[in-house]
């Protein structure tokens, strides 16, 4: 089988390795961090008098995000610089990837743009003015978007105090390319590359289809790529996606023969051989998870030993030899239990006196049960 490293350098590798964590994020930055796809996006989103002012062939990804690692699993970001009218400008595309509307992307939006505007200044510290900054959000939600793309509208006056109050107050509007109003057809008639076409089909809702149905539905678009280097990276990148998002899990050798019938035998195996890899991923994760698990499990069951040898100890020593029923009860407490014990361990008396007021440990199954019963007897 051709092994995908067969490509040195190749961005596939490094699509794979980003599929895991977020796979939508993984094939749209794929996909539309290359400004010759991001053009076709941009320009039949934006308004046409903007649009018309952009000189597309100054398009250019550049390597800031400036969203916070806590927050990218919901969305991502891409900067792209321009010229528009002798001047640089920044266009900022904020990738909304959760399926529900964030009802306030506008405030959060003020905030991306402010650090973009930032690490102008800090890169051009005797600038007076700052670049034109537009920014974009592209969503492809399960819902339509149904939110403010105003920051205005959002600040919480009457309409009478807004009008006073706004010559004083931040505001911002930004672009919203709503994927999931458009739809199939009217994606399909907006002037985007292959590359991009395939990405935005795949993206709007096809996770709720059977991977070799969308596949079929992609056949034109497929069998459209040039037979080069990148063509066979994007089938093997909307593939990658495809087997990763939609239900059922297709089976791979018909999968395979799709590939080979309508795009080529060799991106074929490139693309099952990244597909692979993905699926190892995801089993060495798998693994690597039930290994922690059983790790934390260990610590938490060597904190308790180690709490009832040194209870133990300590009974022993003020006491004398603790009896077995005794020892069975401190083998089964909890940590919270335990603590207990030898809080009053410290002003008991006798043995007696440690153990009569502390309450018998119970399985967890006994206590759920007596929960139930307690939760009947209100009821009634």
């Amino acid at each position: 089988m051709l092994a995908v490293d067969e490509f040195a350098g190749s961005s596939v590798r490094f699509y794979v390795r980003a599929v895991p964590n977020n796979p939508h994020d993984a094939l749209f930055r794929f996909t539309f961090g290359q400004p010759e796809n991001a053009v076709g996006l941009l320009r039949s989103c934006l308004p046409p008098e903007i649009a018309a002012r952009i000189e597309w062939s100054s398009l250019s990804l550049t390597n800031a995000s400036h969203v916070d690692a806590s927050a990218r699993w919901r969305h991502s970001d891409l900067v792209f610089t321009a010229r528009i009218e002798q001047r640089d400008m920044f266009i900022y595309m904020l990738v909304e990837h959760q399926s529900s509307v964030d009802a306030l992307m506008p405030v959060r939006m003020l905030g991306y743009l402010h650090r973009v505007w930032e690490s102008f200044i800090r890169d051009h510290p005797e600038a007076e003015r700052v670049p034109a900054v537009l920014p974009v959000v592209v969503y492809h939600g399960a819902t339509h978007w149904n939110a403010a793309t105003r920051l205005l509208d959002l600040v919480d006056l009457d309409p009478g105090a807004r009008t006073s109050f706004a010559p004083f107050l931040p505001d911002l509007s930004f672009v919203l390319d709503d994927l999931a109003a458009q739809g199939e057809d009217r994606i399909r008639q907006r002037p985007l590359s292959v590359p991009g076409m395939l990405a935005a089909l795949s993206l709007i809702g096809f996770p709720r289809r059977e991977a070799l149905a969308v596949l079929r539905r992609l056949t034109e678009f497929f069998a459209a790529l040039p037979a080069t280097h990148g063509g066979t990276e994007t089938v093997a990148a909307v593939v990658c996606y495809l087997l990763e998002v939609t239900e059922p899990e297709p089976d791979p050798e018909q999968v395979r023969s799709f590939l080979e019938t309508h795009v080529n035998k060799r991106a074929a195996e490139i693309a099952m051989s990244a597909a692979e890899r993905l699926r190892e991923q995801g089993r060495e994760q798998g693994r690597e998870q039930g290994r922690e698990q059983g790790r934390a499990e260990g610590v938490a069951k060597g904190e308790v030993m180690g709490r009832v040898a040194v209870l133990l100890n300590q009974l022993t020593l003020k006491f004398g030899a603790v009896t077995p029923s005794l020892r069975k009860r401190l083998m089964s407490a909890s940590v919270a239990e335990l603590d207990a014990l030898a809080a009053r361990m410290v002003i008991a008396k006798t043995v007696r006196d440690v153990f009569e007021s502390a309450p018998v440990p119970r399985s967890r199954s006994v206590r759920r049960k007596k929960s139930s019963s307690d939760t009947r007897k209100r009821r009634a």
